[in-house]
Parts: C-alpha cells; sequence; structure tokens
C-alpha cells in the first residue's frame, strides 16, 4: 500500500493531534542497519483511534519499507555535524534554567522522564502529551514549534533530560 497512502487513510481514521507523536516515541531508528522499528507499542488509545493494533502496526512496517529503500539514515549521518551543534547550542540556551522543574510545575505530576521537543509543523504554544512506558511508568512531553527563526529556518530538534535527539516530522530520535 505505502506510507504515505496508509497514513492518509489513518489521518482520516482520526489520526491526528498527540497521536502521531506517541507513535513516533514508540519508534528507534538504527543508523547502522537503516532500520526503523517499533520499539514498544503505542498507547492503547493511539490504537483504538485507528481501529487498532494492526493498523498501527502496519503502518510502522511500511514506515520501515520506506526507510530502507530511500536510504533514510544517509541523510542523517551525513549532517550529523549540523545536527549536534543545533543540539548543542539548545542545551546552553537551556542550561541556566530550571526546565525539569517547570515541567514537573506544569504537569503537577512527577513522571520518570520529561522531554522537550521542538516540531516545525507545531506552533510555538505546543501542548503537552504522556504516556505509559512498555515498563509501566509515566513520561512526559511537551511539543511545541520554534519560537526563534535564522534564515527562514526553524529548529527541529529535542532536549530532554535523558538524551538529546533531532526529531523531523513524525521521525523518531536518531542521534
Amino acid at each position: 500500500m505505502g506510507a504515505v497512502t496508509l497514513f492518509g487513510q489513518l489521518v482520516q481514521a482520526g489520526f491526528n493531534f498527540s497521536y502521531p507523536v506517541d507513535f513516533a516515541f514508540s519508534l528507534t531508528f538504527d543508523l547502522q542497519s537503516n532500520s526503523l522499528l517499533m520499539q514498544e507499542p503505542v498507547a492503547k488509545s493511539t490504537a483504538e483511534r485507528v481501529g487498532g493494533a494492526e493498523q498501527i502496526e502496519q503502518f510502522a512496517r511500511e514506515m520501515a519499507d520506506f526507510a530502507k529503500q530511500s536510504d533514510f539514515g544517509l541523510f542523517y549521518k551525513e549532517n550529523r555535524e549540523t545536527y549536534r551543534a543545533m543540539i548543542d547550542e539548545v542545551q546552553t540556551k537551556l542550561a541556566p534554567f530550571d526546565i525539569l522543574g517547570a515541567f514537573a510545575a506544569y504537569f503537577g505530576v512527577d513522571y520518570g522522564s520529561y522531554s522537550l521537543v521542538l516540531n516545525v509543523l507545531c506552533d510555538a504554544g505546543g501542548y503537552g502529551i504522556w504516556r505509559q512506558t512498555a515498563r509501566g511508568g509515566l513520561e512526559a512531553f511537551t511539543v511545541g514549534g520554534p519560537i526563534e527563526v535564522e534564515a527562514g529556518l526553524p529548529p527541529v530538534l529535542c532536549a530532554s533530560r535523558k538524551a538529546c535527539a533531532l526529531f523531523s516530522g513524525m521521525s523518531s530520535p536518531i542521534l
């Protein structure tokens, strides 16, 4: 069927707002093997939104086929230094702030991890979501758009307590 066609069908079924983000966070991408894999199941509500886990699993397989055929990882390998510079810049700018304290106050619950995800597809206001991990813990995410644009291009990155990674649209952390 193809990833693009299936994505269109999933959107028509209600795969929007935080559901694609939940899906993206369930994936992992291995640059060495150019492989996209589901590392854990999506939330029950995400699967139910599109007609069941089989639809999500099929979408993951289609995305994996697309990644393999297009050599998706090559682009990131060739631009690793650029991404690292972007991540380092954001880490430096966030260092003086108590980001974890702000997340704890915003969400009102002590989660196992808090992440800030900047995504060019969101406005600067963004939204907060939480998801249950496969091990039963909870993790919280603040997803928002860039508030600053340089040379006409917004940054796309994630800064988190446990890791920093680049996100592009619906891709999972890859650095």
